[in-house]
């Protein structure tokens, strides 16, 4: 089945979601430089879970050892729901979860949820805006799962830096590695420079990617393992939250 997809400017972005998977983001340009690597083979396959752009995870980011409390899978389970366009302009694009049944069998709540895309400082900003709906409190675990584009050989070279102080720059690919708390950083690709800003409601930075894929996953989450059991967020009744990640080239 061909690839298909929906492309809308803001500023000097070009964004493109798949209505055929979820509506996933799955290219970010900027001028016309890709950022974001998408495996064509996961996308196509609706068996698997896509292996590229920016899977969403809610209400966990992480898995759960958890018995009967909630049936959730890691990162589940909007990464893998309905999406409905609210919304386009030329500054910002909203899109909403469509709600169903089903979700209360394995996260017994009811909530908003929008995906909200805009530009801010240059930046290109990503925000999960989350309202609990329900009568109790709701713990949620967020986080987000960006596929960054770098070419295989060079993985291993990639170099982060904060406040202009080089942090490290060998990195094993097929090993997960955590930062806490680098909520502005620099990451040199070589053919490029990132520059990221994520919420400081993210505890944690998770790196992760697969041998001789070309790819690096640099994922904001807001809470480990267990994380929506023993350390979650919690919205009150009524109450909203927005958590955003922001990514631009270096000029």
């Amino acid at each position: 089945m061909p690839f298909r997809a929906h492309t809308h400017k803001l500023k000097n972005f070009e964004i493109s979601f798949s209505p055929k998977r979820w509506w996933i983001i799955t290219s970010i340009k900027q001028d016309i430089h890709e950022i974001l690597y998408l495996n064509l083979d996961t996308f196509n396959n609706p068996e698997k879970n896509v292996r590229g752009g920016i899977p969403l995870l809610f209400p966990n980011a992480w898995p759960l050892d958890n018995g009967d409390i909630y049936k959730l899978n890691q990162h589940w389970f909007v990464r893998n729901s309905i999406f409905e366009i609210e919304s386009i302009t030329s500054k910002n694009i909203t899109l909403k979860l469509i709600l169903e049944e089903k979700y209360k069998e394995v996260f017994p709540f009811s909530f908003e949820y929008k995906l909200l895309i805009s530009t801010q400082d240059d930046f290109l900003k990503i925000t999960q805006y989350i309202k609990n709906t329900w009568k109790v409190s709701m713990p949620v675990s967020p986080g987000f799962h960006p596929y960054f584009l770098v070419d295989n050989k060079l993985k291993k070279d990639v170099k982060f830096s904060f406040s202009g102080d080089n942090y490290f720059d060998i990195w094993s690919i097929w090993d997960t590695k955590e930062l806490k708390n680098p909520w502005k950083f620099e990451v040199d690709f070589w053919e490029y420079i990132l520059e990221f800003d994520y919420d400081k409601i993210f505890k944690y930075i998770w790196l992760w990617s697969e041998e001789w894929k070309d790819f690096l996953c640099i994922e904001p989450i807001y809470e480990k393992e267990n994380g929506l059991l023993d350390n979650p967020f919690i919205l009150w009744t009524g109450e909203s939250v927005e958590m955003s990640m922001g990514v631009k080239i270096k000029k």
